[in-house]
């Protein structure tokens, strides 16, 4: 009887010390145990007032509690998604929940022991940098447009003066140089359409190094 004693005291300091939410809920939608991390996520004032509110009105949906519910009964593994759950306050969290069914020896599911953690801040942390990507890609549209607008307007510059030479030697002179700006618009445009800008292939542009001999 110590040693089971001892086991059944060391399980209670484990859920209760443990850094993520741990819970034991019923197949009929009531918690039977709660850790103090759940009660703090969910932020509820105390164990007692998250223990008294019914499992499925915290989901998004009750379409998302009867969902891993039904996987659940159907197979003898656990099951984890990442999910929003709501708050005490009204307010939603995304976590990792993790739920595995408990039987007895006939099959019939006893009760529900679950994980959930935390991980609005990942979300909010990847969706941040999804937006920062977003606002890179335009701003690199911006400039690729203005650079080739540029190099336009100095091509056309070169074009009409070089009307007005009439030395040959000028005449060359313009000539490599609306060569040169062509060469730096097809570059461009190269590094521009180039997913990887580590590896360039040239050789379909091998004209373009021609240009800068």
């Amino acid at each position: 009887h110590s040693v089971w004693r001892e086991t059944e005291e060391s399980y209670y300091q484990f859920f209760e010390s443990a850094p993520i939410g741990l819970f034991r809920s019923t197949p009929d939608g009531a918690f039977l145990r709660v850790n103090q991390a759940v009660v703090k996520m969910l932020k509820y004032s105390s164990r007692e007032a998250l223990l008294s509110v019914p499992v499925p009105s915290l989901y998004a949906s009750a379409k998302e509690y009867e969902k891993w519910k039904t996987e659940l009964e159907s197979n003898d593994t656990s099951n984890e998604n990442e999910i929003q759950l709501r708050c005490a306050d009204g307010s939603m969290i995304w976590v990792r929940h993790n739920v595995k069914a408990m039987r007895a020896s006939d099959g019939r599911v006893l009760y529900y022991d679950g994980s959930i953690a935390d991980i609005s801040e990942r979300l909010e942390s990847d969706q941040s940098l999804k937006e920062a990507y977003r606002e890179k890609e335009l701003l690199l549209k911006e400039i690729h447009h203005r650079v080739k607008n540029n190099l336009q307007i100095i091509s056309s510059l070169l074009n009409l003066q070089s009307d007005y030479l009439r030395d040959p030697f000028d005449a060359e002179l313009f000539k490599q140089s609306q060569a040169r700006v062509k060469a730096m618009a097809l570059l461009h445009e190269k590094l521009y359409q180039s997913s990887d800008l580590a590896h360039i292939d040239f050789e379909e542009g091998g004209s373009i190094t021609m240009y800068f001999v």
